[in-house]
């Protein structure tokens, strides 16, 4: 899922811009199922993540009711006004004080304005646009890309002009450079969830940060409203079948 390596299945061509002085490289990525199937895999992924954090809040209100709200979820708001906060009692009724207050100390609210960049905010927002829509993946080169030039023997990095237009990737740089630059046709182009539309740009990498804050940040934070099970250093008994 990392990233897409499409071995003969671009197809590159390069042409002079000479009225903006510059060498266009144009990749046309092929549609594969494979694309696809990491767009609805991560579709399931964020859902998976997103319903977690009900789980958790429906624990959380067993501690004191034994028929929680079915309005319960785990409440993330984007700005603090007082609309949000009655929706957020709303939803954690039935849930421990000392928990709610640990809830909203976690709200995308307290970043500002970039509360967009918040790991909460974007989990959110994606499983939003995942119930009603798949969510929008294109397959990115970096901002930079490795040439080989004539007379140097390692790999230079340069920074390019890149762009996306449909299922292209369009890369830009100086004509002067054409005839030093050698390029392997072999792309290997990178998975991104990209939705300009809704404020949310993700590379795989993002993905992953946002899991580890909800398993190794906020499931420990909770941890002490519930009873441990296990004593410390024994092991659990053996289940019979």
């Amino acid at each position: 899922m990392a990233a897409l390596t499409n071995t003969g299945d671009n197809r590159i061509t390069t042409y002079d811009d000479v009225e903006q002085g510059q060498y266009v490289i144009k990749i046309q990525h092929a549609s594969t199922p494979t694309f696809f199937k990491l767009i609805l895999t991560t579709g399931d992924f964020v859902s998976c993540l997103r319903a977690s954090l009900d789980h958790l809040a429906w624990q959380l209100a067993l501690l004191t009711t034994p028929k929680p709200s079915g309005e319960l979820t785990f409440p993330i708001l984007e700005k603090n006004t007082v609309d949000a906060q009655v929706r957020l009692a709303k939803v954690t009724f039935g849930i421990p004080e000392p928990a709610i207050a640990l809830m909203k100390s976690m709200q995308p609210y307290h970043a500002g304005d970039d509360y967009k960049s918040t790991h909460l905010w974007r989990l959110n927002k994606l499983w939003n646009i995942d119930k009603h829509r798949h969510l929008a993946g294109f397959r990115e080169i970096p901002d930079t890309w490795e040439f080989n030039f004539s007379g140097i023997e390692k790999m230079e990095s340069i920074p390019l002009s890149t762009e996306q237009i449909g299922d292209q990737t369009v890369m830009r740089l100086p004509l002067s450079l054409k005839e030093q630059v050698h390029f392997n046709p072999d792309v290997k182009v990178e998975f991104e969830i990209n939705d300009a539309s809704e404020g949310i740009v993700l590379r795989y990498k993002d993905l992953i940060d946002m899991y580890e804050f909800v398993d190794k940040t906020m499931f420990p934070a909770f941890a002490g409203f519930f009873p441990q099970t296990e004593v410390p250093g024994q092991s659990p008994e053996p289940i019979e079948f």
